[in-house]
């Protein structure tokens, strides 16, 4: 991957750990190739990384996927995750976003997202054929199974 041209500083106001009060950097990872995974990487100014979102678009049928966020767990309930999820979001705007499999945590952080920004982020659609790839057949054991339940 590499950097994209969106990085922006965020500044932390309460709650942040007093020991890291510091900026944290906002950095797009455009992929390499058509359909292949980007990332919203959450670093500090110092460099660690504090968290990521990563995802994948399909501009053909103008859909996204949301694959995976984490927050380190000290930078948690911090609007961090919210922030790097609207900016994952601003890559393709208009787009119809899902989401893979969540834990409870983040069923609830997708509900209040998907009411927050109008995007449906639910795990329950599939993602476009352009996005399936090795995938396919899996997706459609899994929705076989949703179906009897």
């Amino acid at each position: 991957m590499r950097a994209n041209l969106l990085s922006a500083w965020l500044a932390l106001g309460h709650g942040a750990p007093a020991q890291d009060s510091e900026a944290i950097r906002l950095t797009a990872l455009a992929p390499a190739t058509p359909h292949a995974p980007s990332a919203i990487a959450l670093h500090l100014e110092r460099g660690p990384l504090v968290g990521q979102v990563d995802f994948r678009l399909c501009h053909t049928c103008r859909t996204g996927r949301i694959q995976r966020i984490w927050i380190n767990e000290t930078w948690q309930r911090q609007g961090l995750g919210r922030q790097a999820l609207h900016s994952a979001l601003a890559q393709g705007p208009d787009y119809r976003w899902n989401t893979t499999m969540q834990s409870r945590q983040g069923r609830a952080f997708f509900r209040a997202m998907a009411a927050e920004t109008g995007a449906e982020l639910s795990s329950r659609t599939p993602p476009c054929p352009h996005l399936m790839g090795r995938y396919d057949r899996l997706w459609r054991r899994v929705r076989r199974a949703l179906r009897r339940t």
